[in-house]
């Protein structure tokens, strides 16, 4: 028996236990002042947050509106410190202060977002509003942060791990349980390019939200290019043939690697990193053993490692796969996002 199962069953009573407490309004949530939109998920690990997140605000954006992203900064050096990551018009913070997800998220969106990484979401939105006026608050991986009133609960499912052994943490990988997804406002099933019938998913979703509409998320290569940026930009069928070595510290690093295959780039060596790896030196140096080992031409890294690694001196040329989303049906998730 794993011995963490009964830490997992405590761990899962307590969060419906504080549930419980925010549904009957004995714990209290708190409007921001402006529409809120929520994304988050059930698990720990990647679901696509990051990139469903900067959709959303590219949406707000078309509009002529103003997003303004909260968000943690997971992986940031001074995890307590407020940071203006990006004020619209400027990158602020290095990828160290900012977190590598807000740091990616501050270049894919400059000058058409706010993004601050505050653990206080309330004193982060103070801020913004007081500074900035933004029209929308886009709240990072906010499904728990029940403290925050939200006017648009997203939840993201990954369709390659939806529901993992579905036992809380620390056994498994569950936030909470499934029952969850009732609180939900809409669902999107991510990464449904990597499986090909999502339709047992939907129907699970369905046992504990029967309304709630389900939106359809996949990613493509959108380009490739060198993780200092100043080379050109390629396609996956100009490195074909290229003998690759890839690596990432993300939360789903088997998604990345099915989607390399998938258009494919076929690596010689995979390095699956921890998620929001800070590559130390004996991690650099165990890229280089692979890149001689396998006789390597090429590296192939995600963005989100990419930010972290543009003054490190490979001695083969290293590439960051630049990725797209789209989310369908495409005109009802537009209208979602921009209801008053």
């Amino acid at each position: 028996m794993n011995l963490l199962v009964p830490l997992g069953s405590l761990y899962g009573a307590i969060v419906e236990f504080r549930n419980r407490l925010y549904g009957r309004g004995i714990l209290k949530s708190n409007s921001l002042g402006k529409r809120t939109i929520s994304v988050g998920n059930l698990t720990v690990g990647g679901t696509g947050k990051t990139p469903v997140t900067g959709f959303i605000a590219e949406i707000v954006a078309d509009a002529g509106l103003l997003p303004c992203i909260l968000t943690r900064g997971y992986g940031r050096n001074n995890a307590s410190r407020q940071v203006i990551v990006c004020n619209r018009t400027e990158i602020l913070a290095d990828v160290g202060t900012a977190g590598d997800e807000a740091f990616e998220l501050a270049r894919s969106l400059l000058g058409r977002a706010v993004i601050i990484a505050d653990a206080d979401r309330f004193a982060a939105a103070r801020l913004a509003s007081e500074v900035f006026n933004p029209d929308i608050f886009i709240l990072d991986d906010g499904f728990q942060h029940l403290r925050v009133r939200r006017d648009l609960d997203l939840l993201l499912i990954d369709a390659t791990n939806p529901f993992g052994n579905e036992i809380p943490l620390p056994a498994g990988i569950l936030r909470e349980k499934p029952k969850a997804i009732a609180r939900a406002d809409a669902v999107i099933i991510t990464r449904t390019e990597l499986n090909d019938s999502v339709q047992p998913i939907e129907d699970k979703i369905r046992i504990y939200n029967k309304y709630a509409p389900v939106f359809y998320s996949a990613v493509s290569v959108k380009g490739i290019s060198t993780i200092d940026r100043n080379g050109s930009r390629l396609t996956p069928h100009q490195l074909k043939g290229k003998k690759s070595v890839a690596f990432c510290g993300i939360g789903n690093p088997e998604s990345f690697l099915a989607l390399l295959e998938q258009n494919g780039l076929r690596p010689e060596h995979f390095i699956a990193f921890e998620d929001h790896h800070k590559y130390p030196k004996h991690s650099i140096e165990r890229i280089h053993r692979a890149i001689r080992e396998y006789d390597a031409d090429v590296l192939l890294t995600t963005v989100k490692d990419g930010v972290k690694l543009s003054a490190t001196g490979f001695p083969i040329p290293c590439f960051q796969v630049e990725i797209g989303i789209e989310i369908s049906p495409a005109d009802d998730f537009r209208r979602l996002v921009l209801a008053s």
